[in-house]
């Protein structure tokens, strides 16, 4: 995501990382000292509308009686949830797993790939590509999508502009990435390139 490895898990970032995992609810809680006693708060939230599905407020007369306060919060919440699973949006488009700081091109990323395995034409899942590009220039992966497309169209030049972008990227990468990269610039340019890639790729 573009974060420094050792920066707080904040709400914010939390509901974050749920989305990006294609997760449905992100639990955050607070605890707070008031004159003694301990206000504790619970609550679950959608990744996606960020709307509260179930919270919870309660209180502990001591630091022992914490843990306690905790279960029942707990409980309160979990039946929350129970209650509300028929309004828990379904994942239309999953979020895909590749590295970008923007959560904006992620999911003009994710659709593109979500309308191509519809097997819609590839003028339709192109724009999601190039707009990834624009809200990310340094976004090595929708670089090689775009590059697929346009072999897939026998456009090679375009194509092999757009790998060769993705590959001078794809030094922040993941390794699974990396791979999946250099596999699809191996299939483009080489068939049997491409095939020994693709091995590869599954014996690791």
């Amino acid at each position: 995501m573009g974060h420094p490895t050792d920066q707080p898990l904040t709400a914010e970032l939390a509901q974050e990382v749920c989305e990006r995992t294609n997760r449905q609810v992100v639990v955050n809680g607070d605890i707070a000292e008031l004159g003694g006693r301990y206000l504790l708060t619970l609550d679950a939230t959608d990744c996606h509308t960020g709307k509260v599905l179930a919270a919870a407020k309660t209180e502990a007369a001591a630091k022992s009686d914490v843990l306690d306060a905790l279960d029942h919060a707990a409980d309160t919440v979990r039946r929350g949830l129970g209650e509300s699973k028929q309004s828990i949006a379904e994942f239309q488009v999953p979020i895909s797993q590749v590295t970008t700081p923007s959560i904006d091109a992620l999911e003009a990323y994710s659709m593109g790939l979500y309308l191509s395995g519809q097997g819609r034409a590839e003028a339709e899942v192109m724009p999601f590509y190039k707009r990834a590009i624009e809200l990310d220039p340094q976004f090595a992966m929708a670089y090689a999508k775009l590059a697929d497309v346009y072999t897939n169209n026998d456009e090679t030049a375009l194509a092999t502009q757009y790998y060769s972008k993705a590959l001078t990227l794809s030094d922040h990468l993941s390794a699974r990435e990396k791979m999946a990269l250099q596999a699809q610039y191996a299939d483009a340019t080489d068939m049997q390139r491409g095939v020994a890639a693709y091995k590869m790729w599954a014996e690791m």
